[in-house]
């Protein structure tokens, strides 16, 4: 699995927030990344780009298709 995760930020801001962040934490964290990343390239492929913009990545899925 790849470390998309700085985890030492993640870990920083779960501190800040006065919680802990544990190892299946991390990886759990890296796995919804990796998926994040992998929907907005799709969504950019499908129109025609090379480069992942914003709206890749907040784009709701269409419920209604």
């Amino acid at each position: 699995m790849s470390h998309l995760l700085n985890t030492t930020a993640a870990r920083k801001l779960a501190k800040d927030l006065d919680i802990h962040l544990g190892t299946t934490g991390i990886d759990a964290l890296n796995r919804r990344i990796e998926k994040i990343i992998r929907e907005a390239a799709e969504i950019a492929r499908h129109d025609k780009r090379k480069t992942i913009l914003e709206r890749d990545v907040s784009r709701e899925p269409d419920l209604f298709s």
